[in-house]
């Protein structure tokens, strides 16, 4: 694994799920301008995956961020439901 400034440790614990058997999902988050894209980036060069950044806003918008991100990945249209349902609306 190329190096990657300050955060070798960061990128053994990805390479550590990574490795791991069956499916894995794996949230990466942080401060704005700390390199957290850019660990995310490094991490993924040479592997399938799929990326997705949330933007700040609603529901609905992030959601539309998943589904353009698969999309990109698979070259498959990922329609977004017509009508989104969450815990909070459940009750």
């Amino acid at each position: 694994m190329a190096q990657f400034a300050g955060r070798e440790k960061e990128l053994e614990d990805l390479e550590r799920l990574y490795s791991a058997d069956g499916l894995r999902t794996c949230s990466v988050y942080g401060r704005s301008r700390t390199g957290t894209s850019g660990l995310v980036r490094e991490f993924c060069k040479g592997k399938p995956a799929i990326i997705v950044r949330f933007p700040e806003g609603t529901l609905r918008e992030m959601l539309e961020s998943i589904c353009d991100s698969v999309t990109r990945y698979t070259s498959e249209d990922i329609p977004l439901p017509a009508r989104i349902t969450t815990r909070r609306s459940l009750r």
